[in-house]
């Protein structure tokens, strides 16, 4: 066990030389966005199911993303600390749109901390250390999402995008983590109590983006259509995800929440894939779709999970149909394509920057 720590240690610090090269070439100098916890969701959720469904899958290439995973979550804390302590802390609190988005942070360090307890169990300490970190902005987060929700209900505020509801997100994450963290030994109370949290905040933000689209004209509503809606059915199913995980929900609820969550994922990708066509008629493959946003690796991140409650809800042997083995069937190599061609954007990105240099 020694012997494999110390060989993954020193691993460690080979891709972090790597990277830090692949980094410096790249010329960064601006701060992460506040959304940056996406990429750690994206990538933490592709590796915890997904990827382990794929024909090439190893445990040493698991091992490889979660260690390389570490890293990018390491910049981005790193950015964000470099950032308060140069007073520009502002810069993640001055909209309230970025305020939602800091569930990113809490939902990627969730999302890394089992990751990590998945493929290195004997890292109690950093897992450890990575949960309370995690507890510590959840509980930071939720009174901003509160104090948010409050100012929205006084219509001081107007804020619509599906980035609101990663406040359902986030919370479902904590109930995910510590129930992998304590090896489901977490109170059931507990669980239920979370679980009906994340509903809550879930219900509130369906409403107000519901609201906000059935008041505008079609054409305006797919115009104005955020890549982050699709955390409408994201959330739905890390929401179910969690209640199958801790069996803390009956089974029927779960199955109506695949069953609803299947739908909104054909309806929101669907709405998704008209603004697309529009976008390429007016600005051309390039300019319309290949070019790279932060909200794209939300998008990743709720095609991942959404495999991850379909895979997850087909070994309980509790429910089947057609379609459900359909996706877990196939659906693996779906979000290994989306996966591959956001890190093509991303990348085509940086190199663009580059030459601007």
């Amino acid at each position: 066990m020694i012997n494999n720590s110390f060989y993954y240690v020193l691993l460690f610090c080979v891709l972090f030389i790597i990277s830090e090269i692949i980094r410096h070439q790249f010329n960064k100098k601006e701060y992460s966005t506040t959304a940056a916890g996406s990429i750690v969701m994206a990538v933490g959720i592709f590796s915890l199911g997904a990827l382990q469904k794929l024909p090439f899958y190893t445990p040493f290439i698991a091992k490889l993303i979660t260690l390389e995973l570490s890293i990018i979550w390491l910049y981005i804390i790193a950015s964000y600390l470099i950032c308060y302590f140069k007073q520009h802390f502002s810069i993640h609190m001055n909209r309230i749109s970025n305020q939602f988005s800091i569930g990113t942070w809490v939902a990627g360090n969730a999302t890394l901390g089992i990751l990590i307890l998945q493929e290195f169990p004997s890292w109690r300490m950093i897992i450890l250390i990575l949960s309370i970190l995690t507890m510590a902005i959840w509980i930071w987060y939720i009174c901003l999402v509160v104090n948010n929700l409050s100012k929205m209900n006084k219509k001081l505020y107007n804020v619509h995008i599906g980035s609101i509801l990663l406040a359902t997100v986030s919370t479902q994450s904590i109930v995910l983590l510590f129930n992998f963290v304590t090896f489901d030994s977490t109170p059931t109370i507990v669980n239920q109590i979370l679980l009906i949290f994340g509903c809550m905040f879930y219900i509130v933000g369906l409403i107000i983006i519901m609201r906000h689209h059935f008041h505008i004209s079609y054409r305006k509503s797919i115009i104005h259509w955020d890549n982050t809606n699709c955390i409408i059915h994201g959330a739905a199913s890390i929401t179910g995800l969690a209640g199958l995980m801790t069996h803390t929900v009956p089974i029927v609820v779960i199955i109506f929440i695949w069953i609803w969550t299947s739908c909104l994922f054909f309806l929101v990708e669907g709405i998704s894939v008209v603004k697309i066509v529009k976008r390429i008629q007016k600005g051309g493959l390039l300019r319309g779709v290949l070019k790279y946003n932060i909200s794209q690796w939300t998008r990743n991140f709720t095609y991942g999970m959404y495999y991850a409650f379909s895979l997850s809800l087909f070994e309980s042997k509790l429910f089947n149909n057609t379609f459900l083995e359909l996706v877990v069937g196939y659906g693996q190599y779906i979000v290994l394509i989306f996966f591959m061609v956001e890190t093509f954007i991303f990348f085509r990105n940086k190199l663009s920057n580059q030459k601007n240099f």
